[in-house]
């Protein structure tokens, strides 16, 4: 999975540079671990039920 990244003053100006030259709009992004978690089919509607309710995905994990 990935997060976004904690960029430091220096790589923030640099990702911004590199966006200024390409015309384009990046997203800095860093790996993280995690285990998914298996849920029960009951947890897993409810969990599908609020990511439509908030409109974004959730992620089960342990």
């Amino acid at each position: 999975m990935y997060v976004f990244a904690k960029l430091d003053d220096e790589g923030l100006e640099r990702v911004q540079e590199l966006e200024r030259l390409t015309g384009m709009r990046l997203v800095a992004l860093t790996d993280v671990a995690l285990d998914p978690a298996s849920l029960p089919a009951d947890m897993l509607d409810r969990l599908q039920g609020l990511e439509e309710e908030l409109g974004m995905c959730l992620l089960a994990v342990r």
